[in-house]
């Protein structure tokens, strides 16, 4: 992201992204790059403020073959259930944004969306039961 074929930074060659579940979207504004984009991950993972807690993926590894979007959709940091509820039918899209001079040849081939959520477990011995 954010280079061409000679491993030189190009502004152009920026990933501009977003996230909306039905009306609202995360961030409200594009995130328009790399740097931006690595920084909602450590916070989506809660290690944002940490140091004790690191990625173990350097800069320039996630720039070339390890970039990842992370995106929180709690409305308190860290804590288990105050995300925003996605299973009221609203669509939730991932919208993304290339400018047309950049090259197919450096461009992603795939795309993958993995959501997680948190669920309450109750185990009985007549059986179990989630709780959403």
């Amino acid at each position: 992201m954010g280079q061409d074929d000679n491993n030189l930074y190009c502004s152009n060659y920026e990933l501009q992204w977003q996230v909306s579940v039905g009306s609202l979207t995360f961030p409200i504004y594009p995130c328009r790059s790399t740097a931006e984009t690595f920084y909602r991950l450590k916070q989506s993972l809660g290690i944002l403020p940490s140091s004790f807690h690191a990625l173990d993926i350097k800069f320039v590894e996630y720039v070339d073959t390890h970039f990842i979007i992370g995106v929180d959709l709690e409305k308190i940091i860290d804590s288990s259930f105050s995300g925003l509820n996605t299973k009221a039918g609203d669509l939730v899209s991932v919208k993304t944004l290339w400018d047309p001079s950049i090259p197919t040849t450096i461009l992603p081939l795939k795309m993958y969306v993995v959501m997680t959520a948190d669920y309450l477990l109750e185990i009985r011995d007549s059986g179990c039961q989630i709780f959403d």
